[in-house]
């Protein structure tokens, strides 16, 4: 029988595809490995701490912090400090007494400066606000993070044990399968059976034995996509906890996909990031028009000059000190600067003409990610109705396989049943506890996904 078959499974969206597989409850005990033996909270707070897209969105968040406070320091003045020593020679102006000389000399100035924005037609104020908003945004940006890496990996955690369970059904059929060999051997001696029969069932011991490779070599393979999820070096140095109670999340009520949908809309982080962009890009929009708008400032300039050139007025035969120049030349000026845009060439048009694609767009990103959602939630309540229905219709077929494989092997074993019949039931037995295995793992991976949509933890008892 071919196991890969039997693990197909319906498509899924596009952020659940690859998370989505039939996971199982381990019937023997997984290989073990020491080093690192963890939960499933364990693994997702290894995986959050180590997650480098995480770090990155966290940083995100710290420049968006930046930008505002950039926006904020705007509104302050701003106060420069200059100074200058020239040297100059030739035909030049002595502005001591305004005369034209021709000489080398030596001459400087200093002094400080500063602008006080007192009205810019509400731009940083816009500005500010942008700012605020994007900070949120960042903020809620890093939360979805936080929820898709937690989905990963109970994902495949839970694919580690679904191919451990794969393991024991491919060990116990193969057991199962030695058996009859040793069955059929002993009816051949006794001539019950032909030679035919016997080199049948040794090809069918070897098929079973390489299934048990294929499933140890997918044991091995969903260790090492748990451990590159978490970023270990080596999946050696991780096992996993089995779960002791998983077969009571079956009994679990699902919640309406409207009501989940409701809450979702308030509260997840993936929307409230995009309602945040929105805000900002609109209060853009607005800072952009306000470019329209005169802006009013507030100058002051404290200013002084020396020159070698310079003398006293009160005493002109007296060396004149640099020092004294500059107080002696202290010149101090306060002004109300207005500028009123006339033209410019379309630029401010064109700023808002951009900036209101910017808000266009993050409004459709955000109804896009609503639709995306709400979507998400239907497919995922549908799907754990359906497996919900699947696995109680395939528990009883279980219990009606086990019964008729244990009676046909009975008969077997007495000589009344032949091979044929004992195949026919050992594989309906095999194919009926994968379909349950199947229906019951993904209606928890569903539910799984539908409390994530709720805030509620993702546990594994």
């Amino acid at each position: 029988m071919n196991k890969t078959k039997t693990l197909t499974l319906l498509a899924m969206p596009t952020f659940f595809r690859l998370s989505f597989l039939a996971v199982v409850i381990l019937f023997s005990t997984a290989p073990v490995f020491p080093q690192n033996v963890l939960n499933l909270q364990e693994c997702i707070q290894l995986a959050i701490e180590r997650n480098i897209g995480i770090k990155r969105q966290g940083l995100q968040v710290d420049l968006a912090k930046d930008n505002l406070q950039t926006s904020m320091a705007a509104r302050l003045p701003g106060i420069q400090g200059f100074f200058s020593h020239n040297l100059s020679s030739g035909k030049t102006v002595n502005y001591e007494n305004y005369t034209y000389i021709n000489t080398e000399y030596q001459d400087g100035n200093m002094g400080f400066q500063g602008t006080l924005p007192l009205f810019s037609g509400f731009a940083n104020w816009y500005q500010t606000k942008s700012a605020r908003y994007s900070v949120q945004s960042e903020a809620d940006k890093k939360a979805e993070q936080l929820k898709a890496v937690t989905i990963e990996v109970t994902v495949s955690y839970l694919q580690i044990l679904y191919a451990q369970e794969l393991l024991a059904l491919s060990e116990a059929k193969l057991e199962s399968s030695k058996e009859q060999l040793r069955m059929n051997e002993g009816f051949f001696e006794s001539g019950r059976m032909s030679k035919v029969e016997v080199l049948t069932m040794k090809s069918q011991v070897a098929q079973d034995n390489l299934a048990r490779i294929q499933s140890e070599n997918e044991v091995r393979s969903a260790y090492l996509s748990l451990s590159q999820i978490l970023n270990l070096d080596n999946e050696k140095e991780l096992t996993i906890v089995k779960p002791a109670n998983l077969d009571e999340s079956i009994s679990l009520t699902i919640n309406n996909p409207d009501e989940i949908f409701a809450y979702a809309r308030e509260n997840h982080p993936g929307i409230s990031s995009a309602e945040m962009l929105l805000k900002s890009r609109e209060s853009l929009l607005s800072a952009s028009r306000s470019r329209f708008s005169p802006t009013i400032a507030l100058n002051g300039l404290l200013y002084s000059r020396y020159s070698e050139l310079g003398v006293d007025q009160l005493n002109p035969m007296a060396p004149y000190p640099y020092s004294n120049q500059l107080r002696d030349n202290m010149y101090r000026r306060a002004s109300i600067d207005v500028s009123i845009p006339i033209f410019s060439q379309f630029q401010t048009r064109s700023r808002i003409s951009q900036a209101n694609i910017q808000a266009q767009d993050a409004r459709l990103s955000l109804d896009q990610k609503k639709l995306s959602i709400r979507q998400d939630i239907q497919i995922a309540h549908t799907a754990a109705l359906n497996a919900k229905a699947k696995y109680d219709a395939t528990d009883e077929a279980v219990k009606s396989a086990i019964e008729t494989f244990n009676l046909t092997q009975e008969k077997y074993k007495a000589g009344i049943s032949s091979s044929v019949e004992f195949k026919i039931a050992q594989n309906q037995l095999i194919q009926s506890q994968l379909t349950r295995i199947q229906s019951k793992y993904e209606f928890i991976i569903r539910t799984k996904i539908l409390d994530l949509y709720l805030d509620k933890p993702i546990l594994l008892e």
